[in-house]
C-alpha cells in the first residue's frame, strides 16, 4: 500500500487532514526542529502527556487506543482564488478583465471538542485554557499558522477569530469552534508579483509563453508541501 512519511494514504489523510491540519510556525515553534509545532501536540498532550501523543500517532500508525482530544474539518467558504475590481464602470470588458488585483485568501476551519470520559468537563475545561494561553502567548510573539485542507495548503496565515459556533439543540455546550484565518499579502514577492501582473496587464495583456511550464511547477510545489507538512508532525513526535 502507498505511504507518506511511514503512515498508509489513508492514516497520513486522518493526521493531516482530520487530527492536526493546523501547524503553529515560529513564535512559540521557533526552537523546535523546522520551527514548527503540530496543534495535536498541543490538544493531545494536554490531556495525555507525551506519551498520550505517542500512542496516537506512534510507529508509522495511528493507533486507536486513544481517542482524539479534538478533530477538524474545513469550513465551506474557503477562497482558493480571491480578488477585487472596482465598482466604477470600465470602457469595455477587457479593460474590466485587466482592472483586478489579488486580496488575501480567507480560510475557516470547524474543532470538534466534545467532554469524553469520567472527569470529562473538567479536562476539556483546562485544556481550553491552557490552549487559549498558548495561542496568545505564539500571537504575541508574531507566530503564525499554516492550515492544511484537502485543497490547499495555506502557508503562514494570521489567526483572526476562534470562536465558539456550537448548535443551540446539542446537550453539550460550546463542542464546536470556528478558526478563522486569514493568508494576507504581506510577503514581498507576494507584492510584487500582484504589481507586477497588474502592470503587465495594463501595459500589454498577459503573457502565454511557459504557461503550462509555470503549471507543472506549481503543482509540483503543492505536492511537496502537503508531504512535508504531513512528514513535520511524525518528525516533531520524533517517531
Amino acid at each position: 500500500m502507498a505511504s507518506v512519511a511511514g503512515y498508509t494514504l489513508k492514516e497520513a489523510y486522518k493526521l493531516a487532514y482530520s487530527i492536526s491540519p493546523i501547524i503553529l510556525t515560529g513564535g512559540l515553534a521557533d526552537n523546535l526542529p523546522g520551527s514548527s509545532l503540530p496543534i495535536v501536540a498541543i490538544l493531545q498532550s494536554l490531556t495525555f502527556g507525551v506519551q498520550g501523543v505517542a500512542s496516537l500517532v506512534g510507529q508509522g500508525t495511528l493507533s486507536a487506543a486513544t481517542t482524539p482530544f479534538a478533530t477538524f474539518e474545513p469550513l465551506p467558504g474557503s477562497n482558493l482564488i480571491a480578488a477585487q475590481i472596482a465598482a466604477y464602470p470600465f470602457a469595455s470588458r477587457a479593460v474590466a478583465g485587466n482592472a483586478q488585483l489579488t486580496v488575501p485568501l480567507q480560510v475557516g476551519m470547524r474543532m470538534v471538542v466534545p467532554a469524553q470520559g469520567e472527569g470529562g468537563y473538567a479536562i476539556k475545561t483546562a485544556n481550553m485554557v491552557a490552549l487559549r494561553s498558548m495561542l496568545n502567548q505564539h500571537i504575541a510573539l508574531g507566530g503564525l499558522f499554516d492550515v492544511i485542507t484537502p485543497s490547499c495548503l495555506y502557508r503562514n496565515c494570521v489567526l483572526l477569530d476562534l470562536r465558539d459556533s456550537t448548535p443551540g439543540q446539542t446537550t453539550q455546550k460550546q463542542v464546536e469552534w470556528v478558526w478563522q484565518f486569514q493568508q494576507p499579502l504581506t510577503q514581498e514577492k507576494d507584492l510584487t508579483q500582484v504589481m507586477s501582473n497588474l502592470m503587465g496587464k495594463i501595459s500589454g495583456g498577459l503573457p502565454t509563453d511557459g504557461l503550462w511550464s509555470s503549471v507543472s511547477n506549481v503543482v509540483g510545489s503543492g505536492v511537496q508541501q502537503v508531504e512535508s507538512g504531513i512528514s513535520s508532525v511524525g518528525k516533531f513526535l520524533g517517531i
